[in-house]
């Protein structure tokens, strides 16, 4: 095809990501074999990117097939593909793609039940999504946060946390 024969590496991968990532809203963000199957195709036909101007769009193809394997339950793949995204956004001094490593690894690890690594991610999370005032990752990480007191049985903690949480997301001009 002319992708295949034309395109860089980056443009292939960005190519197939797009494929998958509109299958995952399409279909509500039940992730389906097909959606996960782009977001592999995006990260292995991206592997030869090598051109440093590349690398911004890479750390969105590993993170965007964390995210997609995240929604297909693939908890472990998802948690090793957001953590070598999250490497990437921090060698490029991507801060929005850092935030969003940062908050779904919390979810991905509140997923697995590790409260340890649930509240460092969310921590981590908390901290820079506060400074880019990104009001959503705010408040899923003050969920995160609530689980973890949940899973501490510290409950009144659990509703301290949920409460702000929902409190944030309620006053989101555009909550989804």
């Amino acid at each position: 095809t002319l992708i295949e024969e034309k395109a860089k590496p980056i443009q292939r991968g960005m190519f197939f990501l797009m494929l998958g990532l509109s299958r995952l809203t399409r279909d509500r963000y039940v992730a389906s074999e097909e959606a996960l199957n782009f977001a592999q195709m995006a990260v292995s036909t991206s592997k030869g990117a090598t051109d440093a101007s590349d690398l911004p769009q890479l750390s969105h193809i590993q993170f965007a097939s964390g995210f997609i394997h995240l929604w297909c339950g693939n908890l472990v793949d998802a948690a090793e593909q957001m953590e070598v995204a999250l490497k990437t956004a921090e060698k490029v001094g991507d801060a929005v793609v850092q935030a969003r490593c940062l908050t779904y690894l919390a979810v991905a690890h509140r997923r697995l039940r590790r409260i340890d690594e649930t509240r460092h991610y969310a921590s981590l999370a908390l901290k820079l999504a506060s400074e880019l005032r990104m009001v959503e990752y705010v408040a899923m990480a003050k969920a995160s946060f609530a689980w973890v007191a949940w899973g501490e049985a510290n409950f009144s903690e659990v509703a301290k946390q949920a409460r702000e949480a929902l409190k944030l997301w309620h006053q989101m001009a555009d909550p989804y």
